[in-house]
This record gives structure tokens, sequence and C-alpha cells, in this order.
């Protein structure tokens, strides 16, 4: 006999499906009462979430920061990046994961 348990993640997948804001949410709302069973309970359930391969949340958060290409981008030497853009979208996203992972470990 097998018996398969589902349990819905809470950040993991979020992270994987490059969701930003729900990602925020998750960490304001562990934020907002951080003594709580409740939130201690949460913030155990995330240090518990695996993916494929036994990846948990901080694994996955180092390898959505690993390029995807080995390429460096294209840039112009005219300046065009001053034009509001500021840093590059990698550079945005390993930021974002960093204080993600940040928020996390205090929670702890």
């Amino acid at each position: 006999m097998i018996v398969l348990s589902f349990s819905p993640q809470l950040l993991l997948a979020k992270m994987l499906q490059c969701d930003l804001e729900g990602v925020r949410r998750t960490v304001a709302a562990l934020e907002a009462d951080p003594a709580s069973d409740v939130t201690i309970e949460t913030v155990q359930r995330i240090l518990e979430e695996r993916c494929d391969g036994g990846r948990n949340v901080f694994h996955a958060a180092v390898s959505m920061c690993q390029p995807t290409s080995n390429k460096d981008p294209d840039t112009d030497n005219t300046g065009s990046q001053g034009k509001g853009k500021g840093k590059s979208p990698l550079s945005r996203r390993h930021l974002t994961i960093n204080s993600q992972l940040l928020l996390l470990s205090r929670s702890d």
C-alpha cells in the first residue's frame, strides 16, 4: 500500500515561479507577528519544503540566482543605462532573493 500525502507549499512554489509579490506577501505576513505560534509553525513548514532532488528554499534561491547564460549582456557605451533602468534584471533578482533570505533568517 502506498499513501501519498500532499501539503501546499507556502514559499518554495512562489520562488520557483518568480512570483516576487507572492514572496513579499508571505514574508510580510510572517513579519507581522514573529513571536506567534502560527508564525513559528509556518516558518518551520517553509524550512521543510522540498522540491526536485530534495532542494529546500535556500537551494532554490541560490539556483535561481545563477545566470542562464555565460554571455555578458550587450551594453552600449553611450550611457543608456542611466535612463532610469538602473541595474540589470539579474542583479535586481539577486538582490531581491538575498533580501528574502535575510528576512527568512531573521524570522528564526
